[in-house]
């Protein structure tokens, strides 16, 4: 009968730790705010919208801008 106990926990003791571990997660889950709802549908409806087109030309005018407000190289003084 005493190996037949291990089979038993195994058996019962598992799922009811299993049943218990999905009710703390479910329980603790933390919901979203209307705001944080709000901001991950824009942020959806982004992603949605920006075509390969437009991030090639949002990165075209990024080298742009950063090539323009570089400074110009310094020359070496003479002095």
């Amino acid at each position: 009968m005493l190996p037949d106990t291990g089979w038993l926990f195994v058996q019962v003791a598992f799922p009811i730790l299993l049943i218990a571990l999905g009710i703390y997660v479910a329980l603790r889950r933390r919901r979203l705010t209307p705001r944080e709802k709000a901001a991950q549908h824009e942020a959806i409806q982004e992603l949605y919208e920006d075509t390969p087109g437009d991030r090639a030309a949002r990165d075209a005018a990024e080298r742009d801008r950063e090539a323009t407000t570089q400074a110009a190289p310094r020359r070496a003084s003479r002095g």
